[in-house]
């Protein structure tokens, strides 16, 4: 009998370890599929000749819009990440939902972390046209939405914990922002301009590297 329980123990153990070999391999063959390409130049043009922004690199991934990464310094540093996607109708930006709700990653996708702050992540995996996207922001106010139209959305708002979002009718964070740690109680203003240009969505999201009890409104600065 132990000799039987023993053996179902061991062979419990061979399939647990099959499983995360499985999911190393996928993993790691997501992560080589990565790589840094030149700045787009319809990224470029939405920008403002500045100073204080400079550019740090692009990262696409098979056949989804890349990445483009920045700093801005005025007072304060900031990260910057500009993307786009196809959407599928020129309603998007009147159709948004925001949630006063908590967002957690899923484990069914694979994240990419930027601006070295672990705590801004990406996915890659959703490939869809975008007809939908829906918001998770803990304490949401509408005071947040600084300006909403058919063509550009300008959000500003206090990250209290997390922020998050998602395409079409997802249930799992396509973009998760998670507040800085060093921020405690402290405010720390997070914003996200989205407008639209012929089928795309431009998205820009504006992360302090430090607390900033100030709303300055940063992209306002920074968007030609």
């Amino acid at each position: 009998m132990k000799r039987v329980v023993k053996l179902i123990i061991i062979a419990i153990g061979i399939i647990f370890l099959l499983r995360l070999t499985v999911q190393f391999i996928d993993l790691g063959s997501s992560f080589s599929k990565n790589r840094l390409i030149e700045m787009p130049l319809d990224y470029k043009e939405i920008l403002k000749d500045s100073t204080n922004l400079s550019y740090i690199f692009t990262l696409a991934k098979d056949t989804v819009f890349p990445v483009s990464v920045y700093t801005y310094k005025s007072d304060l540093k900031y990260g910057m990440i500009i993307f786009k996607r196809k959407i599928s109708n020129d309603k998007v930006l009147e159709n948004l939902s925001f949630l006063d709700k908590k967002s957690k990653l899923s484990s069914e996708k694979v994240y990419t972390n930027f601006l070295t702050l672990e705590s801004l992540n990406y996915s890659y995996d959703n490939k869809d046209l975008v007809d939908k996207i829906s918001f998770k922001i803990e304490g949401f106010k509408k005071s947040y939405i600084k300006e909403q139209t058919s063509d550009k959305l300008y959000l500003s708002f206090p990250l209290k914990d997390t922020f998050s979002m998602t395409f079409n009718n997802s249930e799992a964070p396509d973009i998760q922002c998670v507040k800085n740690s060093f921020s405690n109680n402290q405010n720390e203003f997070n914003e996200i301009v989205m407008f639209r240009r012929e089928n795309y969505l431009y998205f820009i999201y504006l992360k302090p590297f430090k607390q900033n009890n100030i709303e300055e409104l940063i992209l306002d600065k920074i968007i030609a």
